[in-house]
């Protein structure tokens, strides 16, 4: 789902001039709008293989992790069957909506490892990620992670359609990717 403020938000405006660009132009586009990425997790295996504490600012923030096969699967499935199932905008989401504290939970009963959590300022986390992710990134990411703080987010059955079946759970997610969280 594109932001309501996509056209001024440092996140979204990049994807809708891609969607624009898109649309505008003579071909027929279909449009496949990913939820979180499963795989941004990974940026927590840094932390979880030094045995050190995740940095959190918004513990009970959710979000749609959505399995990297299921879109691949997804675009597979739209670049087979243009004609029923292109031109078109497709919402693809993970099949269940995940706090961030869930998601390390998870990942710890994947790997076995204990994995803590160290409840941060916004400041604080934006410092951290200062020297790989841009300010105007971390603001972002900031204001969407305090928007869906305690607020679950809405789940679409566009990726079951798609690839006619549920999508892969973050807990299978996080089983193939165990090892990458291992010292």
């Amino acid at each position: 789902m594109l932001a309501k403020d996509a056209e001024t938000h440092p996140l979204a405006k990049p994807h809708l001039d891609v969607e624009q660009a898109l649309t505008a132009a003579p071909v027929r586009s279909t449009l496949l709008r990913p939820g979180a990425f499963a795989g941004n997790a990974l940026a927590w295996s840094w932390s979880v293989k030094a045995d050190a504490p995740v940095s959190l600012p918004y513990p009970g923030a959710y979000n749609d992790p959505v399995h990297e096969a299921d879109l691949a699967e997804a675009a597979a499935a739209v670049l087979t069957d243009p004609a029923a199932l292109g031109g078109r905008a497709y919402t693809l989401t993970g099949p269940e909506s995940i706090t961030c504290a869930g998601q390390l939970d998870i990942i710890s009963r994947a790997t076995g490892q204990d994995i803590a959590i160290r409840n941060v300022t916004p400041e604080e986390w934006k410092a951290e990620v200062a020297d790989y992710m841009p300010g105007l990134v971390a603001d972002a990411l900031l204001d969407w992670q305090r928007t869906n703080d305690g607020v679950p987010t809405e789940i679409t059955t566009d990726l079951d359609r798609l690839i006619g079946r549920p999508g892969r759970t973050f807990a299978a997610w996080a089983q193939e990717h165990a090892a990458a969280f291992k010292p």
